[in-house]
């Protein structure tokens, strides 16, 4: 039993330096107000943090602002770093977060968009973020 205990205290000391590897970094100037997992944001510059499964949306001040779990896509587009949103009439949902490498994080559908998705037609718009 303490063999075990052991053994799980060093795969935790061995993963959280790969946790904090895996993490995609991504600078942006958004031009308009967005939804990020049911939180409206006004346009600005944000930062986006990916970690394990989590996304971060943080303001240029460093404050918390947003998260959302996001689930694993094939690279949009030619897998470039970027962000895309959908909007439905005059709201904007962040849905993918392209981290440049080919893979890209998806956010899946939130209550607010399925609503707003009902409610207006539907458009793809592509930003892509600062260096």
């Amino acid at each position: 039993m303490k063999s075990v205990k052991i053994l799980m205290m060093v795969a935790v000391v061995l993963a959280a330096p790969c946790a904090q590897a895996g993490s995609v970094v991504l600078k942006a100037h958004i031009p308009f107000d967005f939804v990020v997992a049911d939180h409206k944001l006004p346009s600005g510059e944000y930062q986006i943090v990916q970690e394990n499964r989590l996304v971060k949306i943080y303001s240029q001040s460093g404050d918390q602002l947003a998260v959302a779990h996001w689930l694993p896509q094939t690279a949009v587009g030619n897998g470039s770093r970027g962000l895309v949103f959908h909007k439905y009439g005059s709201q904007r949902f962040l849905k993918v977060i392209g981290a440049g490498d080919g893979s890209s994080a998806y956010l899946p559908e939130t209550r607010s968009e399925r609503g707003a998705r009902t409610a207006g037609a539907s458009a793809t718009i592509v930003a892509t973020p600062a260096s």
